[in-house]
């Protein structure tokens, strides 16, 4: 008996000093069966939600066929929907409400709404976990992060920026993602006269576990195997690692990199934001190729969104009213249409049914 304790000790010990990833625990099993069954056997139409932010609406669009379905006018009147992001666990999308201190929440049979959860003030950038029941919202007029239970709605926490780092008066949470298994949330915070960081928060109990400096104007994404921190000021692409933010040592580039969403075959598509332009970032390689003028006359390049079935991919333009879409397999980036979204789209969600 004593033997087998100390061998199932000694296992345990050296799986948690030798874990390189986020994985330290299996993810709900059940939770994660639940959500491919709901995406396998009830497949329905996929779609691309684009945030309209001048005009308090946001357009629903066909994943497949790029024909727009209809447009959710937002409840209040003088909403801003700055950020979109998707459920498949629960098959909600969730609106964050730049102007009105809340997320609305609807439903995707007939985009109805259902919900609507409070945040700060300044909505913006947001990301949601299904393994972890949880949305992060940043709020970037009061420069709080909101962390919102999805079960049931409530704010678990309120969390303010670290008072140890050497912050402008002008520097406020930006971007946000959280790792693939739900253990860890990061946040970019942004500064146009200071220093610019990314920060490491535990899920579990919210705590602040690590803080890195990196290049101005920075954002976020996630494979299932590494984090990505995008500078737009230095046109980098970095890897990361997810459980101690350390850098992996690979790093690419793109001029003015900005928007981004993952691929199907380990590649980031990118954008080039003041330099209207979409490209495949090879993850293997580092090496960025596919560069491609958008089609829009108008905006810059703002952010992406990518249906991996039939290989499309979505170019919200800010500034104009337009939305942009693309043929893109990784190795070829081919423009097929443009189509009026609605006045400056700004955020963009793939929901994958």
């Amino acid at each position: 008996m004593k033997k087998t304790m100390l061998l199932f000790a000694t296992f345990a010990m050296i799986f948690s000093c030798t874990t390189n990833e986020e994985i330290l625990t299996e993810p709900n099993a059940e939770k994660q069966d639940l959500i491919q069954q709901r995406h396998y056997q009830n497949k329905k139409t996929d779609y691309f939600a684009v945030a309209n932010r001048g005009d308090g609406t946001v357009s629903i669009y066909n994943a497949d066929t790029q024909v727009k379905e209809t447009t959710i006018t937002m409840p209040d009147e003088n909403s801003a929907p700055t950020y979109v992001v998707y459920s498949r666990y629960r098959d909600l999308l969730y609106v964050a409400d730049f102007n009105n201190q809340k997320v609305v929440v609807f439903e995707t049979e007939n985009f109805s709404k259902v919900n609507e959860f409070p945040t700060g003030n300044g909505s913006f950038h947001m990301w949601l976990n299904d393994y972890a029941n949880q949305l992060w919202v940043n709020n970037i007029v009061d420069k709080t992060t909101s962390v919102i239970n999805l079960n049931n709605g409530n704010t678990l926490a309120t969390l303010s920026l670290p008072n140890n780092l050497n912050l402008a008066s002008d520097t406020a949470q930006h971007d946000v993602i959280i790792s693939p298994y739900g253990y860890f949330a990061y946040v970019s915070v942004f500064s146009q006269t200071g220093q610019n960081y990314v920060l490491q928060y535990s899920t579990y109990n919210f705590n602040l576990m690590k803080s890195i400096e990196v290049g101005g104007d920075p954002h976020l994404t996630a494979t299932n195997r590494r984090l990505y921190i995008l500078s737009q000021d230095d046109s980098s692409i970095t890897e990361y690692h997810f459980h101690n933010l350390n850098s992996t040592g690979r790093s690419g580039t793109m001029q003015n990199v900005h928007g981004v969403t993952p691929g199907k075959n380990r590649n980031l598509f990118v954008t080039d934001i003041s330099g209207r332009k979409v490209g495949s970032y090879k993850i293997n390689t580092q090496v960025t190729s596919s560069i491609t003028n958008a089609g829009s006359s108008s905006g810059v390049a703002h952010n992406l969104a990518y249906n991996p079935d039939k290989k499309i991919l979505a170019l919200t333009l800010s500034g104009s009213n337009t939305v942009d879409f693309f043929r893109a397999n990784g190795k070829k980036i081919k423009y097929l249409s443009t189509d009026e979204s609605g006045a400056n789209p700004f955020g963009i969600v793939y929901i994958d049914r």
